[in-house]
């Protein structure tokens, strides 16, 4: 049975920025509004793997590798804010559903060159999830704000991996051919991969009025963030983990319909992180930590919802 041991590192940290919920005025008295978004979202994963191996003379050497991923789904939030005086309290949760991913859909199993490749790829009919909760405090002034808070998130992706024989692989099967239950043992292998994030933020945003019933917010925050990484190959009961750290800039745009006492909103928001510093990771099963940590990785996010403030 061959493994492939490249550790998948996906990290998510999401800042929720609720700047949505003031308006061009300071509240005079203290306000409660709940809210509801629906909307459609994209990620994107540039991932840097470092792993070491022997050549044929017996001398160690250090393999560079930068995989990709892309993933659609829905996204929903629900969340409320007091507002008093110039103050504003945000709780907001978000998540998602219906979501696909790639990852190393059409990667061959055995390498990345010439030298190494044995022209048996991957499919994968993965799945994406992600939620999220935040906790934001904001300031007015006049049409400015300040805001920071404490948010925490977790980003599962399950492979969903069959491996399909590619022209010119060793068994001589025909291109097509679904080789998984002759390699693994199973007819499609499972993996999961969980990542667990937390940390602050701090931003400013600016909102103006834009005729008598509208109003545009715009905001931008920076947050730094830990990773605990874990992923599990569910065939084979075999998990490793590994811990890391991370920070990014997130940037919003929000169109407010104002209401007599409730609100249309258009929102578009933008994360981009990176993440580093990743420990070797430890299985489970008590073995020696491994050397396929991954190096750095880089993930955006790309979200338009559309929310309703009563």
């Amino acid at each position: 049975m061959t493994y492939n041991k490249k550790a998948l590192s996906l990290i998510n940290t999401a800042v929720i920025l609720s700047l949505g919920m003031f308006s061009a005025n300071t509240y005079a008295e203290a306000k409660f509004t709940p809210k509801l978004e629906v909307g459609y979202g994209s990620y994107e994963l540039e991932l840097t793997n470092s792993s070491k191996y022997f050549d044929a003379n017996g001398n160690e050497q250090t393999t560079v590798t930068t995989e990709t991923a892309v993933a659609s789904f829905v996204t929903y939030a629900v969340g409320g804010s007091v507002s008093f005086d110039s103050f504003m309290i945000d709780v907001t949760y978000k998540g998602s559903a219906a979501g696909e991913q790639d990852y190393l859909n059409g990667a061959d199993l055995c390498g990345y060159t010439i030298d190494t490749a044995c022209n048996i790829n991957y499919n994968n009919d993965g799945d994406f999830e992600h939620s999220e909760i935040a906790a934001t405090i904001g300031y007015q002034i006049g049409s400015f704000a300040v805001f920071g808070g404490y948010q925490a998130g977790e980003t599962v992706l399950t492979h969903n991996f069959t491996l399909i024989a590619d022209e010119g692989n060793p068994f001589g099967a025909m291109p097509g051919d679904d080789l998984t239950n002759d390699l693994w043992g199973v007819d499609i292998a499972e993996k999961d991969v969980t990542n667990e994030t937390a940390g602050f933020f701090v931003g400013a945003g600016y909102g103006f009025a834009v005729g008598a019933s509208s109003s545009i917010n715009l905001s931008a925050g920076y947050t730094l963030f830990d990773v605990d990484l874990k992923e599990k190959w569910a065939d084979f009961d075999w998990t490793q983990s590994s811990t890391g750290d991370g920070s990014g800039i997130s940037v919003a745009a929000i169109y407010n319909y104002h209401f007599t006492n409730s609100r249309l909103y258009f929102k578009f928001d933008f994360q981009a992180y990176t993440q580093e510093n990743f420990t070797n990771y430890e299985y489970d099963d008590g073995d020696d930590p491994a050397d396929y940590a991954p190096a750095d990785a880089s993930e955006n996010y790309y979200r338009f919802s559309v929310g309703y403030a009563f």
